[in-house]
């Protein structure tokens, strides 16, 4: 805490004081005279190294916050103030850096960290004698871009300032083969590489890139980017880890860049897509990107848990992937760095926090997908009825209920059997009987009430009311659902005469299930049940057959008997912990139930039920909005932990951030705010993400964090240009963005860099040299089948099982099979992209080059460089038989074998091998011939002869050399 600041050294400290003052006038000295001191590039670098751990978003320590202007300028809890804009010698912040190390009072503590340096220090006290000048950070600043500069511009300015020269243009073959790997993921065919060497016009370049751009390859190399941010995965990644049909998104995806959707709309019908006015088939497949979250269906998971687990990663996944911002570090407080306060965070979770979905397998919201482009339109159209019809009946439903009187009975007994679980019988406000049952419920649960109805009044239907126990907290923290097989009610005459009483329909308040006839017949075991958690009180009215009249001695008894249905992962039986019941005696029911029109409606929905369910086609998850009537109630999770709430929170944005500009906002008004021109992140993070893509690095490279504690971007002015250019002059087409970037100056240039480009830019930060990159695990696989000729041109579909390694595949679940194609069969040699991505074991030729299991959002992709990268690609058996098949293509090119080795090298490396290298390869294949010769047994062993043995070694070392694995 901020203590009083004394005004003079003591004598033991005056010489230390002395020593300090000097080198403080020295630098002070040094310091440009005509350039202020910026905060957000000088100034919040240090707060956040040195002051944040005590002073930021996680807390307040003495009263005193450096991310907030207003709360910096405050004064402390000692009344002392830490900044004083214009007196630095006034400020307890000079004061206390300046201290003794030794000294009590000295910042930070030695415990957190080092002591702030001379050079810091006399930043801090420059900057607040010039006023303390508070700028924000520059990625929450709005986007400011210049439409008379080129890319090149911005570039060459970096060099004259760190005096580097730069390299020269790449030979085309290099150029050719890095834009088309870069582009499509795929290597330049020898034919393209001769049309491109002979076409000497001004648009050359141009032409190569409108043509890959056009490609159908283009579509799947940048969906499989996008599928690291949507954490992309055929299966549910927790628990057991069961398969599931998302693969129509990945699909969509791949369509979507393919037809260059705007980044707008890309971004609107992911996270929205349900919410359109007029959404199609396709926008309710692309709202799977936020379906994709880990899913647990083990026994004795908590579905709430996981569903509130699920809208989590939807609020960190929206912003890592759109905003470029660590929102999950503001889940237990604010966050430490940014200006994102924890209720912030909150906000958005309430945009996410009512949608259908549950942790539940099998009732998540889903549609299935059928090939047929037609049967797609049908299937959308009854999509939309049933929609319709459903509303309909529930509006009626609930009118009905409204408009009628209802009459609690006169209870004698209530009482519970079959499980341990005790009865409790109160009265609510209203003075009428709330059953209870409490203690721990079996499958084979009965309630039972005895009760008595007026003599003489006609009644005409029965409303049985289930509700959770505390229904204010269920609001926001559910309760275990109920699940009824039957409800039975009987009376007993004064004579003794026991009758039941008939029921015709039985109506409800859940608007997907407007009916549930099923409660009134016994072979049934699931007649009326809310699944997973609930949160509001859910009714149903039985209509009688014909009109209930008590005579005077008459008693009633009501039965409900629970079904052997079980919740939380069948770990919990679904009994009713406390419900209500009514009777009325309002005509409408029995005339709604006999109701010609009604009926059809009714009909009319399963049967359009049925077809979505019974069309043939993987059944993708999608996501949709819960209805009105019960919307969860949000609120903060005290220290993040979600059985702790806090205040309610409403659906918003941070307010660092431009307002969203809506009183109520829904996903959609958060979805086309994320791609607003006022936004000043979204741009930004996009450009910077295709920039990564073809230069291996971001002008800003912590693609994850645009925060404070990320990196600032090394050519600022040319990060805004690109967003600004993106937005208004290429109306967010990723397509004319990649093609401007990939014909600058700087893509084409040499990626031979000189001893003094290595010691001035050593990560070529400043591009004084072209990009030189790895192939992503994607390209290795996809390159290796090409150059053997064995790859396939099917796209699409559903998801491919290519070999894999003997031991790998050992899921959880016996069911989960690994079906690889025989030898031959097209399916075998598909694309990586559709290889089955299954979260629990990784696909070893992925992981092993660097790719993500997907169990989050991945935004950048470590580059590693193992020896298990060579073992794969020198054993694995799909790229052996790759090797095989390249060698038959050796065989088959005419000439000596210096022309067939030459003529494969370039086929696999887009140049010609030197002199040197081609004698290396052709004494490589040599020493191949005399080991196999001189031994055919193995040779044998790769059913070869020794020639073609050999021949298919030499194959496998040029599949194997980094200028073949190198982009």
């Amino acid at each position: 805490m901020l203590v009083a600041r004394r005004t003079s050294p003591t004598p033991a400290e005056f010489p230390h004081f002395m020593a300090r003052y000097s080198i403080a006038v020295f630098f002070a000295l040094a310091l440009p005279l005509q350039a202020r001191i910026d905060f957000a590039e000088k100034i919040n670098p240090i707060f956040v190294k040195h002051c944040a751990a005590c002073h930021g978003g996680v807390k307040d320590a003495g009263g005193i916050n450096f991310i907030y202007r207003d709360k910096a300028l405050a004064e402390g809890k000692s009344g002392l103030r830490a900044i004083v804009p214009g007196d630095p010698d006034d400020s307890e912040l000079i004061y206390r850096v300046t201290l003794p190390p030794d000294d009590e009072e000295v910042m930070p503590k030695a415990e957190h960290g080092p002591p702030l340096s001379e050079e810091e220090i006399e930043l801090l006290r420059q900057w607040i004698k010039e006023g303390a000048e508070w700028s924000g950070h520059w990625s929450f600043t709005p986007v400011e871009g210049s439409t008379e500069r080129s890319i090149d511009d911005f570039i060459e300015e970096k060099w004259s300032e760190y005096l580097l020269t730069p390299s020269p243009e790449a030979p085309k073959e290099e150029w050719l083969r890095r834009v088309t790997l870069d582009l499509t993921g795929l290597l330049p065919t020898q034919a393209e590489v001769d049309a491109f060497l002979a076409d000497q016009s001004a648009k050359a370049y141009e032409k190569v890139v409108d043509r890959l751009l056009q490609a159908p390859d283009y579509g799947e190399r940048w969906a499989s980017v996008w599928l690291d941010l949507a954490r992309y995965a055929d299966s549910e990644g927790l628990g057991q880890d069961h398969p599931r049909e998302i693969y129509p998104f990945r699909n969509w995806v791949i369509e979507a860049f393919e037809n260059d959707m705007p980044f707008t709309d890309f971004t609107v019908k992911q996270l929205a897509g349900d919410l359109l006015e007029d959404f199609t088939f396709d926008d309710l497949v692309a709202t799977g990107f936020n379906r994709l979250t880990a899913q647990n269906s083990e026994g004795g998971t908590d579905d709430e848990e996981f569903r509130i687990n699920a809208v989590m990663d939807r609020v960190a996944t929206t912003y890592n992937v759109w905003q470029g911002l660590s929102m999950e570090c503001a889940q237990c407080h604010g966050h430490p760095y940014d200006p994102i306060l924890q209720k912030d965070y909150y906000k958005t979770m309430a945009l996410f926090n009512n949608t259908v979905d549950a942790d539940l397998g099998t009732h998540d919201t889903a549609i299935r997908v059928p090939e047929n482009t037609e049967k797609r339109a049908e299937l959308l159209e009854s999509y939309r009825d049933l929609e319709n019809v459903l509303t309909k009946l529930q509006n009626e439903t609930h009118r009905w209920n409204q408009m009628s009187v209802w009459t609690a009975p006169d209870v004698e007994q209530f009482r519970t059997f079959g499980s341990s679980m005790k009865a409790k019988l109160r009265k609510t406000p209203k003075g009428e009987p709330d059953f209870i049952a409490t203690g721990t419920p079996k499958n084979s649960a009965v309630h039972e009430v005895d009760f008595t109805l007026p003599a003489a009044k006609s009644l005409s239907a029965l409303r049985l009311t289930v509700l959770p126990e505390d229904i204010k907290t269920a609001r926001y923290q559910a309760e275990a659902s109920f699940s009824l097989k039957n409800v039975r009610l009987r009376q007993t005459t004064a004579d003794g005469i026991v009758r039941t009483i008939q029921s015709r329909v039985v109506y409800t308040s859940r608007r997907d299930t407007p009916t549930a006839d099923a409660l009134l017949n016994n072979l049934s075991n699931s007649g009326w049940e809310v699944p997973s958690k609930f949160f509001h009180a859910h009714w149903a009215v039985l209509v009688f057959d014909e009109p209930l009249v008590a005579a005077p001695g008459d008693e009633f008894q009501i039965t409900l008997t629970h079904s052997s249905r079980r919740g939380n992962s069948n770990s919990v039986p679904l009994v009713v912990r406390r419900f209500q019941f009514h009777f009325t005696d309002d005509r409408s029911w029995p005339s709604a139930a006999a109701d010609p029109e009604r009926n059809q409606r009714i009909k009319q929905a399963q049967t359009y039920r049925r077809q979505l369910e019974t069309t043939k086609g993987p059944r993708t998850l999608v996501m949709a909005e819960r209805e009105p009537r019960l919307r969860r109630e949000t609120r903060i999770f005290e220290r993040g932990n979600w059985l702790d709430r806090g205040d309610v929170i409403g659906p918003g944005t941070p307010d660092s951030l431009p307002p969203l500009g809506t009183n109520e906002p829904t996903r959609l008004d958060f979805a086309q705010w994320l791609v607003s021109e006022e936004n000043p992140l979204t741009a930004r993070v996009w450009t910077n993400r295709l920039w990564h893509q073809l230069f291996g690095q971001g002008l800003v490279e912590t693609l994850e964090d645009f925060g404070a504690v990320g990196m600032r971007p090394t050519h600022p002015q040319l990060l805004d240009h690109l967003a600004h250019r993106f937005m208004h002059d290429h109306g967010w087409s990723t397509k004319s963005m990649l093609k401007e970037i990939a014909l600058s100056k700087a893509y084409r240039r040499s990626s031979i860099a000189t001893a003094e480009q290595r010691e001035k830019d050593p990560m070529n930060r400043y591009l004084s040299f072209g990009p030189r990159q790895r192939m992503t695990s994607e390209m290795v696989r996809d390159a290796t089948l090409q150059v053997a000729g064995l790859l396939s041109d099917k796209r699409f579909g559903g998801v491919s099982h290519p070999p894999i390694p003997e031991g790998v595949w050992k899921p959880f679940v016996g069911g989960d099979k690994w079906k690889t194609p025989a030898t031959g069969d097209t399916n075998r040699y598909r694309r990586m992209i559709y290889t089955y991505t299954k979260r629990e074991i990784p696909f070893p030729a992925m992981a092993i080059f660097d790719a993500p299991s997907r169990e989050f959002c991945e935004q950048r992709r470590a580059v590693s460089n193992t020896p298990l990268q060579a073992l794969l690609t020198m054993n694995d058996e799909a790229y052996f038989e790759a090797a095989t098949a390249l060698a038959k293509r050796l065989e088959a090119v005419p000439g000596k074998m210096r022309d067939r080795v030459r003529s494969i090298y370039f086929e696999a490396t887009t140049s010609q091998p030197d002199k040197s290298t081609l004698q290396k390869l052709i004494k490589a294949r040599t020493d191949f011939l005399k080991t196999y010769r001189a031994n055919p047994e193995l040779a044998e062993e790769l059913s070869a002869t020794p020639e073609e043995a050999a021949n298919i070694m030499l194959c496998n070392v040029i599949l194997n050399l980094d200028e073949f694995l190198t982009r």
